[in-house]
């Protein structure tokens, strides 16, 4: 069991769960709440940080992108402290950075689905989201040619409201809360009863490099190396 979606069993640390129509009211958003979201928002983009060096070196970046434009830091690694909650924090901004330590194969973690708070996410690579979540729904780093010409698009992005809404389009075909499924353990269940054999040969092959890590992606993956010279 792991977020890999080879695994025997699939885990995400999150899901999309479709509005079937039958939902009590606390399980959608409605328009009104939404662009009572969209009042707050005033500040351009945040970041959660507790590991300062990572493999993708998405510090690098970050770095660079903060010339550009104002990048708030919360975490071990930033240089702000609060007492507010999460959810209070991220209504203030436009755009999340949900870069991962590492940019591997189907990993996903926690940072993306932030969005479910109605703000947009920031990934490193788009591919690694393929199958899982439709494009519409976030920003990917490694569209664009440097980091000067996604800080443009975010503000552009920020400044028409029209456009913004245009990713929160997800909020009208799935619930807002984190999913509570829990159909993987009952998977576990159902193997478990069967006795059910699944062998990897050689679990350091398929864990280590079936993974597709890309290990400083910030200076290797993005298309434009002259940005980082």
């Amino acid at each position: 069991m792991s977020y890999r979606r080879d695994s025997t069993i699939w885990k995400p640390y999150d899901r999309f769960e479709k509005l079937m129509g039958q939902e009590k009211t606390e399980e959608f958003w409605t328009e009104k709440q939404i662009n009572e979201k969209l009042s707050k928002k005033s500040k351009l983009a945040v970041q959660f940080v507790s590991h300062c060096e990572t493999h993708s070196l998405r510090e690098q970046f970050i770095k660079k992108l903060d010339k550009y434009i104002d990048i708030t830091t919360f975490g071990d690694c930033g240089n702000k402290t609060t007492d507010m909650k999460e959810q209070d924090i991220l209504d203030q901004y436009y755009f999340y950075f949900a870069f991962e330590n590492a940019v591997c194969k189907d990993y996903i973690t926690e940072k993306f689905w932030r969005l479910k708070h109605l703000i947009v996410p920031v990934v490193l690579k788009r591919s690694i989201l393929k199958g899982i979540i439709e494009d519409e729904y976030f920003i990917a780093a490694d569209d664009f040619s440097t980091p000067e010409a996604l800080a443009n698009k975010l503000s552009e992005i920020s400044e028409n409201t029209t456009e913004y809404k245009k990713y929160l389009n997800w909020a009208f075909k799935y619930k807002k809360s984190p999913s509570n499924d829990n159909r993987e353990f009952c998977k576990l269940c159902k193997i478990a009863v069967k006795k059910e054999k699944h062998q990897i040969p050689d679990i350091y092959q398929w864990w280590e490099n079936e993974s597709q890590c890309q290990f400083n992606f910030f200076n290797f993956s993005l298309k434009s190396l002259m940005a980082f010279s």
